[in-house]
């Protein structure tokens, strides 16, 4: 069968993947948003990117070649398992990316973050305003 599929054009490889909910003219009209936001926004207003996102950090078991007849023990992680993290990227300073841990995620922790993201770093300032761009903020709000 291998030697069938290789004679018939197939090779044996990894595929590309994308989004599931990938669309193109969304992604087209995001990106002239996008600039006309960065002309309205101007010096004084930085634009951020935020997100939460919640990794986990337990031991993920997969399948692998071991001996016939024998187990195989992997010591998995017994505490905590998920993090609750905020994220802000400014794409003008990636240096002033903001990250916070939440021990949940919900409107009243991303109110916090708001708060925290309007103060300058390494100032004493808060900015004027903040243009965001978020992802299902809704589910949380």
């Amino acid at each position: 069968m291998n030697k069938w599929l290789y004679h018939n054009g197939f090779s044996y490889k990894k595929p590309t993947s994308v989004p599931h909910k990938f669309n193109a003219e969304q992604q087209r009209a995001f990106m002239e948003a996008c600039g006309k936001l960065k002309q309205e926004a101007g010096d004084h207003e930085p634009i951020l990117f935020i997100d939460g996102i919640h990794p986990t950090q337990g031991t993920k078991l997969a399948y692998g070649w071991m001996r016939k007849g024998q187990k195989t023990a992997v010591k998995t992680t017994g505490s905590r398992t998920r993090l609750n993290l905020m994220g802000a990227l400014n794409l003008a300073d990636i240096s002033k990316t903001g990250v916070r841990e939440y021990d949940r995620i919900d409107s009243y922790h991303i109110a916090e973050f708001f708060i925290a993201l309007r103060r300058v770093p390494d100032s004493d300032k808060k900015y004027r305003g903040i243009r965001l761009s978020s992802c299902k903020f809704s589910t949380h709000c």
